[in-house]
């Protein structure tokens, strides 16, 4: 990484070295080039002035030549002219003497040059030497060497003519070519140097750039320093701090140039000192990145602030030469992190721990009594009828309920004893260090009972009740799990007993528990089978043993166990919700049943079908469509229908519970409270219901000849359904005493195994036609 950064940054150096080197240079080569340029030129100009001036001298001698033949022809013609043409023939001979030395300058031949002026010199003395003695006397005397002289001296003209004009044109073309030649040159220097010039342009204007660039970055970078959230420090080898960054200020309170020079050791919490010398020693030992530590930073107002540090070992970097400590504050990170710690193992509404935590704290008591040998036992609570608080009050007022659960079971428990909700209504309690069983039972009983007293909710009284399973370590239970897994076996058992009570685990309870889990998995596929029969028990008149009607009530032919009651499967339909095609299956035959028997027994047009609706089927928004669509099919006079729902059922107050049962009633079928006496319905919302029919509980037809409560009740509930118009109907009737009882009570209807057991539909067939026999024989006997 150094080694890079070396290279990098001395590349523009020796670039920029060059450059300056290449712009110092390029003005005198620029000036030399111009120069020699300009020279050229002049000297192609001075070449061809020399060449034209040859031309224009020679052209000026063949002029001359061209004067002396013509004034030699003249001389000829007349004699006496000659003394005056001589005279001009000596001066014209003088200039051209000069001529021909200008030629000879001028680069023309010297003996061409000095043949001419030989033949021009011989002509004028030849001609000084004639005498005007006519024509004829001039001709005679001179003629011939003077024509000689002139015709040699015209040649000789006429070569340096000739001369000058060829070299005139060639010179001419040579300043052309090299002319051309040297424009090219500096054309293509002047190219070369103006893309030089270019590229060096755009070269500044990209070191500007990176230059603005860098400023930017460095102006950002500082920036960045002064405003980030992180702590950036370097350290020396004795943790001296040689520079700290202005975070300082807001994660310790400390201004950064105080602290450079102070010793980080000095700064860190005590037991925190020995552990960061360690790893100092080892981050500057070791080059590159060490692993994050944690420690605590004293802040200025004497706090300690915890930090997340991170070191990397630049010592070989000149200009940091130590550890660079990169520290972040984690305080809130941490206490986000124990808040989502907590949440997630603790319940939200009432502080307990949850089935994570109370599990973990499980297998740590189980842990731990392996060294003390203690009894350790797991309490499972369940509230009993706690949906009927949220349906009724609503889930808020079920919260303060929780709430209220949660409080108690603390205040009840021991110190050392944990309480976890587990779910809805559910919590576990974690009894350790018990001295044995019976210490265990007696806890139970003191919840059970501080569970039992009512609470007040939005000024109403709640009245609770839980029901307790007590598992307690043994070898069968050894394990967490298993502890859990007894502890809701026996809470299963204590639910469906008596409500509010406590139930010990035992080996047997699992065997059961599993027979009645593979029970659950049977009755999801008995529907399918066909596996469910219906048996009806008959109602009758009290005052002449007729029939009126008869219940419909459901059994359970399973192919390996037999006949099974509704009581050992009917709770778990409830429980899994397959009730709802269950009791749909029940109500279409017996609705069949009732129009086919109405069809077959006509003398009995006041034979009645009840039929059981559970508190799951009440509930289901579907309930009086589907009775509805079964009525209409199976052709059934709906008068003759009666619909039964238990009491406790009947507690939920609810105003879509209510309103359904007056849509059902409307239907034209007719409603009965099962098991009354037994929900402690109060009188005003008895009038609320749009009922028809009271049964009085089979517990109060016991107690009619020995127990005097029984009777005042039985009696208090049929002089209530007299005052209310409710027909009455007594449950369980299986001695005639009884029977005899509840006529002096004036009870109409009866029902029970002195009238008739459940019967399969054949034997129910038997049993309605002996009625109509009987019937038609008191008839008779009447006639």
């Amino acid at each position: 990484m150094a080694g890079q950064k070396t290279t990098t940054s001395a590349s523009p150096a020796v670039g920029f070295t060059t450059r300056r080197k290449r712009q110092w240079l390029e003005p005198p080569v620029g000036l030399i080039v111009m120069v020699a340029e300009l020279s050229a030129m002049w000297l192609f100009h001075v070449a061809a002035t020399d060449a034209r001036a040859a031309f224009v001298v020679a052209d000026h001698l063949s002029a001359t030549y061209a004067d002396q033949h013509l004034d030699y022809q003249q001389r000829d013609r007349a004699p006496e002219q000659t003394a005056v043409t001589l005279a001009a023939a000596q001066a014209m001979t003088r200039h051209a003497g000069i001529s021909l030395t200008q030629l000879t300058g001028l680069g023309a031949s010297t003996a061409d040059a000095g043949r001419a002026l030989l033949g021009l010199d011989a002509a004028v003395a030849d001609r000084g030497a004639l005498r005007p003695t006519g024509p004829t006397g001039a001709r005679g005397a001179g003629g011939p060497d003077t024509g000689r002289a002139l015709d040699a001296w015209g040649a000789a003209v006429t070569d340096l003519r000739a001369q000058a004009a060829s070299r005139a044109r060639r010179t001419e073309l040579q300043v052309r070519l090299g002319f051309v030649l040297v424009m090219s040159l500096a054309t293509v220097f002047w190219i070369l140097l103006f893309r030089r010039f270019l590229h060096d342009r755009q070269l500044a204007e990209y070191q500007a750039g990176e230059e603005r660039a860098l400023r930017r970055s460095e102006r950002r970078f500082h920036s960045l320093i002064d405003n980030a959230s992180d702590l950036v420090t370097v350290v020396s080898p004795d943790t001296t701090i040689g520079y700290q960054t202005p975070s300082s200020r807001q994660v310790l309170g400390r201004e950064p140039d105080a602290m450079v020079g102070q010793r980080l050791l000095d700064l860190l919490h005590p037991d925190d000192t020995a552990a960061a010398a360690s790893y100092l020693e080892e981050a500057f030992a070791h080059p590159g990145e060490t692993q994050r530590v944690e420690w605590r930073l004293r802040h200025n107002d004497g706090r300690w602030v915890l930090v997340e540090a991170l070191a990397r070992n630049l010592t070989d970097d000149a200009s940091i030469n130590g550890v660079v400590l990169t520290m972040r504050d984690v305080m809130e990170r941490k206490a986000l992190e124990e808040a989502l710690s907590y949440q997630a193992l603790h319940d939200p509404l009432t502080g307990l721990a949850n089935r994570v935590l109370f599990t973990d704290r499980l297998r740590h008591a189980l842990a731990r009594r392996e060294r003390n040998d203690s009894v350790l036992a797991v309490l499972l609570v369940d509230m009993d009828d706690f949906k009927t608080v949220n349906e009724s009050l609503g889930h808020f007022a079920g919260d303060q309920v929780l709430t209220t659960v949660a409080a108690r079971l603390q205040l009840y428990l021991r110190e050392g004893d944990s309480v976890a909700r587990f779910s809805g209504d559910e919590f576990g309690v974690l009894l350790e260090d018990v001295d044995d069983t019976e210490e265990v039972m007696r806890i139970a009983e003191r919840l059970s009972t501080a569970l039992a007293e009512p609470t007040t909710v939005d000024d109403k009284e709640v009245a609770l009740r839980a029901s307790l399973g007590i598992a307690i370590h043994s070898h069968e239970l050894a394990a967490a799990d298993e502890l859990l897994r007894g502890a809701g076996v026996a809470m299963s058992i204590a639910k469906r007993g008596e409500r509010g009570g406590f139930q010990l685990y035992r080996p047997e309870m699992y065997a059961a528990a599993m027979a009645r889990l593979e029970l659950r998995s049977d009755l999801g596929r008995a529907l399918e089978r066909g596996e469910f029969e219906i048996h009806y028990q008959p109602t009758v008149v009290l005052a002449t043993g007729s029939v009126h009607g008869l219940e419909a009530l459901v059994r359970w032919r399973h192919p390996h166990r037999g006949l099974i009651a509704p009581l050992d499967f009917i709770p778990l339909a409830e429980e899994s919700g397959l009730i709802i095609p269950i009791g749909r299956w029940i109500l279409a035959a017996a609705c069949r049943q009732a129009h086919e028997w109405h069809r077959r027994y006509p003398t009995l047009p006041a034979l009645t079908m009840s039929i059981n609706l559970s508190a799951v089927q009440l509930a289901d928004p579907d309930l009086v469509g589907e009775v509805a669509e079964t009525l209409a099919a199976t052709h059934v006079d709906p008068r003759t229908i009666v619909l039964e729902i238990t009491e406790s059922t009947l507690l939920d107050r609810s105003e879509a519970g209510i309103n359904r049962l007056r849509a059902l009633r409307a239907l034209g079928l007719h409603l009965a409270i099962d098991d009354f006496g037994t929900g402690y319905s109060s009188l005003s919302y008895l009038r609320e219901l749009p009922v028809d029919i009271l049964k009085i509980d089979k517990s109060f037809v016991d107690g009619l000849l020995h127990d005097g409560e029984a009777i005042a009740v039985a009696s208090t509930i049929i002089e209530l359904g007299r005052t209310l118009r409710l027909d009455t109907v007594a449950e369980g009737i299986e001695e005639p005493q009884q029977a005899g009882r509840l006529l002096q009570l004036a009870c109409r209807l009866g029902q029970g195994y002195l009238f008739g057991r459940p019967l399969n539909p054949a034997a129910a067939e038997e049993f309605l036609d002996a009625a109509v026999r009987e019937q038609r024989l008191v008839s008779a006997s009447a006639v």
